[in-house]
């Protein structure tokens, strides 16, 4: 398991040689990973501007719902950066599917 925030080699779950930054994500209710939440758990927090709440007056706060920053079977979409790029380019790994036709 892997937190938000945090390098992961790719060599262990992807594309050998990439190195990546996981940078966030959401579980499949659609709440968004929190990096400064720990453990994979749900929970409701008391938020300001920033991070998940863009308030539409000065000093107002809403009670938001996030999950953990640790990757868990919840998570259903994982956000990343590429820190290290492999031997073969991503376009060659990831070949998109076409989508059948009726």
């Amino acid at each position: 398991e892997s937190a938000s925030g945090r390098r992961s080699e790719g060599s262990s779950w992807g594309p050998p040689g990439y190195a990546f930054r996981l940078t966030g994500g959401t579980d499949r209710s659609g709440f968004a990973l929190r990096s400064d939440v720990p453990g994979g758990r749900q929970l409701r927090l008391y938020v300001g501007d920033g991070f998940g709440f863009e308030a539409p007056r000065h000093g107002m706060h809403r009670r938001r719902t996030f999950r953990g920053n640790t990757i868990s079977e919840e998570t259903v979409q994982v956000n990343l950066v590429v820190e290290q790029k492999g031997p073969k380019p991503l376009s060659e790994l990831f070949v998109p599917v076409a989508a059948p036709t009726s």
